[in-house]
């Protein structure tokens, strides 16, 4: 589930709260650029990233740290009678909490769909956002992930499994 881009974030955990099961998980995945590395440097995604970021402020679109709110929430007791953290990879503050829980994308494992992926990224800047970058030189930039049998990436997310605690009042 991506919370960042819904509307009203607490409807959503509450009806899953209310449709999971006894200990049922929720996994929640939201965006953090700031964790995103590359083996290589990668300008024109870089670029893209930006633009697409100030123009999602420019028109007030969900709270891209949404996770990290939640996540404190849940230290802080505000929402421990109903979830607790089962699993992340960031502390709330955006910190790695085990590098070996870092989504990783290695290209001998998915360079294909990393290629498939950005290419279609990339049109969708165009075509939604109008937002211009050199498709050339991005394609160029993606290809060279994908054939690159050393390339890795970090996906730059932030994750959370909940586990629904397992004494709850109703919400």
């Amino acid at each position: 589930m991506t919370l960042q881009h819904m509307k009203n974030p607490e409807v959503v955990l509450e009806n899953a709260h209310r449709y999971l099961r006894p200990e049922g998980r929720l996994l929640i995945i939201d965006s953090y650029d700031p964790m995103r590395e590359c083996s290589y440097k990668t300008p024109y995604l870089d670029e893209a990233m930006a633009k697409l970021q100030s123009k999602n402020k420019e028109i007030v679109k969900g709270n891209r740290h949404i996770s990290f709110a939640l996540q404190k929430s849940l230290m802080d007791e505000e929402l421990s009678p109903y979830y607790e953290i089962e699993s992340t990879n960031l502390t709330y503050d955006g910190e790695r909490e085990n590098s070996s829980d870092d989504l990783m994308i290695r290209s001998e494992q998915s360079g294909r769909d990393y290629l498939l992926y950005n290419l279609l990224f990339f049109q969708l800047l165009k075509k939604v956002w109008n937002i211009e970058i050199d498709f050339e030189a991005a394609y160029e930039e993606a290809s060279y992930f994908s054939q690159n049998v050393d390339s890795w990436m970090r996906s730059g997310k932030h994750y959370l499994i909940l586990k629904k605690a397992s004494r709850h009042p109703p919400i």
